[in-house]
Order: C-alpha cells, then structure tokens, then sequence
C-alpha cells in the first residue's frame, strides 16, 4: 500500500557518481506511471529487494532485517515465489511489503505487449495465491521500461517502482565495503535497490548474496547516523 511518504516527482532523477544511473527513459516511465523515490522533505529511506525469495539467501536476508529492525519491500519472480511459498509467506509475516517481479524475469525491451501482459499478470497471479492477498506494487525485471511494458502495466493496473540508488550488489566480486561506498550519498526520498536472489545468471551476476547479508548491520548504523529512517513503498 501507498502511505504519506510514497509521493513521487514527474521524472527520474540522473544521478552521477555513487548513484545510480538511470535505466529508463523519462517520458515511458511517466507513461508507466511508475515512481522512483520518497518524498523528498521527510526523513524516510526505502531498502527494496528483486529477484528472490531465494532458499539459501532470503532467510538470512530476512534474519538479518529483524535483528536491524528494518523493515524492506521485496519484489518477488511469480516463478520463485510458487517454488518457495514459505518464505513468501514469512515476509509479509514479518511486517514487510510484497510486491511482484514479473513470472518468469524475461528481457522487457523487444519484448511485446501481449506477452509481457501475461507475464506480469501471472507472476502478480502466483504471488497473490502464495499471501492470498491483493498485490499491485510491481518492480520490472532489470527496472527497464519500454513502451509495451508501460502500456502494460497501465492495461494491469499496476503499480511500479524504480529506484534512486544502486549500490550493485548483484556483481561479482561484490562486498560490504564497495556496496556501502555506493550508499554515502543517501539522502531523505532514496529508494535503494538490493537483491535476495538471482533471477538471470550471467558472467557479471553473481549467486552468492553473502555481501548482501553482511552488509544490512552496516546499512542501519549508516541511514541512523544520517537522521533517517526505513520506509516501505
């Protein structure tokens, strides 16, 4: 659900240096409806997962949450969700929000409007019969925006949410240290963008998320420090 915080801008941010650099073009993602951060004059931060649940990494993802007391917006693939019910299940248990990732995670950019209508209707499909509740926040796989996706997700009714920062814990070679590097420029309205799982192995992509986990201790000391606060979407 949308709370007082979730207000968004007409366009994307362009960020440069430690931020993230936009995917998307600004007249789609408006056509899209999609949002991209938090009102910018509170106080509030939103840390936001793809790709899981993950048996392996989820659980520890979700320990690690609850000992922060953090609570995040996971965007779970309908495929994983139907695979692993139980860890659906326990995080919208634990106080998280749920939203959908499409079923199956395929390329969005040639893709057409009909196929991409069934896969985000089903992977919305798979993760509402998992929580037998309504979902409508949505995540498109890689954040890409094309026309057919956002005419889409407009025909769905859905709502999708982007990001502001990417500290790319998906890559190899990730750790603590270089994904907190990425994050000193978070600032109130940030959406950050992490990942329980791994949707599309490749040479770049890494499936160990032990970075991920390890660095949630150090995110909280990092958002506290700076005077804000976690947020769902």
């Amino acid at each position: 659900m949308r709370g007082p915080d979730t207000q968004t801008s007409d366009s994307p941010p362009r960020h440069a240096g430690n931020r993230t650099r936009s995917l998307w073009d600004d007249s789609l993602a408006r056509l899209a409806g999609a949002h991209h951060h938090l009102r910018r004059d509170g106080r509030a931060v939103a840390l936001t997962f793809d790709d899981g649940p993950d048996p392996e990494f989820t659980p520890l993802v979700l320990d690690a949450l609850a000992c922060e007391g953090i609570s995040a917006t996971f965007f779970f693939v309908g495929r994983h969700a139907i695979a692993h019910p139980e860890l659906v299940r326990r995080t919208g248990a634990e106080g998280h929000q749920v939203g959908s990732h499409s079923e199956s995670h395929a390329p969005v950019a040639h893709a057409r409007f009909k196929a991409l209508t069934e896969d985000f209707r089903s992977g919305r499909a798979s993760v509402e019969k998992v929580l037998d509740a309504p979902v409508k926040l949505f995540r498109p796989p890689q954040g890409r925006i094309s026309a057919a996706c956002a005419l889409a997700l407009r025909y769905l009714s859905m709502e999708p949410w982007l990001w502001t920062l990417d500290p790319q814990d998906w890559r190899v070679g990730a750790t603590p240290e270089t994904i907190l590097r990425r994050l000193v420029t978070i600032a109130p309205g940030d959406v950050m963008v992490f990942h329980d799982g791994t949707a599309v192995p490749g040479p770049e992509v890494a499936s160990d998320r032990s970075a991920t986990v390890a660095v949630l201790k150090g995110l909280g000391g990092l958002v506290r420090d700076r005077g804000l606060t976690f947020a769902t979407l």
